[in-house]
């Protein structure tokens, strides 16, 4: 059967077994309030834990409410459009994704123009700036492949 006893449900559920049911560690007002804050926050750790997310570096920058609220619209309608499947929400997603897109692509411009103007009269960080949007990563340097030098060995 579905039904529990009251024993059984005592030891699966860990609020019961906490100590919030002793009366005897409420001695005034504050240290009922800070175990109540303990016992809850310690079963929220558990059982729905703060989930951490990082950004890209290169994005830590330009990304600001408006974007990352514009990417979960968009993250929003499309699942729901490939839950539902209607052609409303198709057209939600469509209008999301494209709302979404126009803010990123305004934020990162205004950002990267403001960058520029600001290192105009510095060619070194106008060239660092100009070289991350062409993603061009100086620091590594291109390995070379030379054809004449892996036939050899094949000779």
């Amino acid at each position: 059967s579905n039904m529990y006893s009251l024993t059984s449900l005592r030891t699966e559920l860990p609020l019961l077994n906490s100590e919030l049911n002793d009366i005897c560690n409420f001695n005034n007002c504050n240290d009922a309030t800070n175990m109540y804050n303990k016992v809850l926050g310690n079963l929220l750790d558990k059982h729905a834990p703060i989930q951490e997310f990082k950004v890209n570096p290169d994005q830590d920058k330009w990304v600001n409410s408006e974007v990352q609220s514009a990417r979960r619209i968009r993250r929003k309608a499309e699942r729901d459009y490939r839950r539902l499947k209607t052609d409303e929400a198709k057209k939600s997603y469509r209008a999301a994704y494209k709302n979404a897109e126009e803010v990123i692509n305004t934020r990162r411009d205004s950002y990267f123009c403001q960058q520029l103007e600001q290192s105009i009269d510095n060619k070194k960080d106008t060239y660092k700036i100009v070289n991350k949007l062409m993603d061009r990563d100086l620091s590594k340097k291109e390995k070379s492949t030379d054809c004449d030098s892996a036939l050899i060995p094949l000779l």
